[in-house]
């Protein structure tokens, strides 16, 4: 399980630096959209260690936040604009990951304990 949640956490990391780096825009920009991609990018980089190693988020979380800072100072060089409301979407976006997935994790292991022979 702890190899899985780093290769998704790895997977997602790198999607999320490919989108932030690049010049690709969504065909139709919604207002919200852009938060909701930041809120999503970074539930998806944490939720994966919180259900299956949640000891990682001990390193993951710190990492998450500096993660997304940094995003956000390096795209001036990549002719991006880094914003603070990003960066929070970010932060909420981990916290929100760890917290759901920590949620599931509880739940499927009381409904495992449930579901064991007596």
């Amino acid at each position: 399980m702890k190899g899985i949640a780093f290769a998704s956490t790895a997977i997602a990391a790198l999607v999320i630096a490919c989108l932030a780096l690049s010049h690709t825009q969504l065909p139709i920009a919604m207002p919200g959209t852009d938060k909701t991609g930041h809120l999503i990018g970074f539930i998806a980089l944490t939720l994966p260690s919180a259900i299956l190693y949640p000891r990682a988020l001990k390193w993951l979380l710190p990492f998450a936040v500096l993660f997304g800072g940094g995003i956000e100072m390096i795209q001036p060089i990549f002719g991006r604009q880094g914003a603070w409301p990003d960066f929070y979407a970010d932060v909420v976006g981990t916290g929100a990951g760890a917290l759901v997935g920590l949620l599931m994790r509880r739940l499927a292991i009381g409904l495992l304990e449930i579901a064991k022979p007596r």
